[in-house]
């Protein structure tokens, strides 16, 4: 007889993924209003520090939106409303709190970051790789992951080899600073121990195809789907939890 070990999870990652739940099941239309933070504690029957824990999980992954003076509401488009198209800066504002989880702080501010970037970064390899870029970029994204161990090294190199495609010294600065960070590199290396993180690793083909092309726009769709894929496995594939 073989036992699982019992998963402990934090209060806000359970509410945060019931509303997920909801939103993806359809049962949640987009542009619905949510109720209030208060309204959703007391059906919790949780703190407000936890349910705000969970909004913010919840805008981070793109799947609500926290209007000022209007509400919380579900997103209708999730490409619409933090692609870089848009011009409003509250488009991405995280409504921080001031008892919160540091380490969660941390990787929803890099998250966040990540998705404002990435997807650009991506539109400009699809414009700038050179052949030398290609090979690459064409090696990184058709490696073999045979243990878990190599699923969060080959995403961290096809992302840095991205950022050296564009030639932009600042870009690959910047990129190299958010990816090397020491929470960010304990929360990955977490989440590459599930099999579903090296499933996340077939993104890099999709991208590196639209870079070959040269298709800057399925480049930057294909980037933000595979963040996308790095955010849910960031909170709801770590193995390691704890209690809130």
């Amino acid at each position: 007889m073989k036992f699982e070990p019992i998963k402990r999870v934090r209060i806000y990652e359970e509410i945060a993924m019931q509303i997920r739940n909801l939103i993806v099941n359809g049962k949640l239309k987009p542009n619905q209003a949510l109720p209030t933070e208060k309204e959703l504690a007391d059906t919790f029957d949780v703190s407000l520090v936890s349910v705000r824990q969970a909004l913010t999980v919840l805008e981070t992954l793109g799947l609500i939106a926290r209007k000022r003076g209007r509400g919380i509401f579900i997103v209708s488009d999730e490409i619409d409303f933090i692609d870089g198209n848009s011009n409003d800066i509250s488009d991405f504002e995280v409504f921080w709190f001031t008892d919160h989880d540091p380490e969660m702080t941390t990787i929803t501010e890099i998250l966040e970051v990540r998705r404002m970037i990435e997807p650009r970064i991506a539109q400009l390899a699809a414009r700038r790789a050179d052949k030398k870029d290609l090979e690459r970029l064409k090696k990184c994204a058709g490696r073999k992951i045979i243990n878990t161990g190599d699923a969060a090294f080959a995403c961290r190199e096809f992302h840095t080899l991205l950022s050296y495609s564009t030639k932009n010294n600042i870009i690959i600065d910047l990129l190299d600073g958010i990816i090397n960070n020491v929470i960010w590199d304990t929360r990955e290396r977490k989440a590459a121990n599930s099999e579903a993180w090296k499933k996340s690793i077939e993104g890099h083909r999709l991208i590196f195809e639209a870079v070959k092309n040269r298709d800057s726009n399925a480049a930057y769709r294909a980037m933000f789907n595979h963040l996308k894929e790095i955010e849910m496995l960031m909170f709801f594939e770590t193995e390691e939890r704890i209690d809130a």
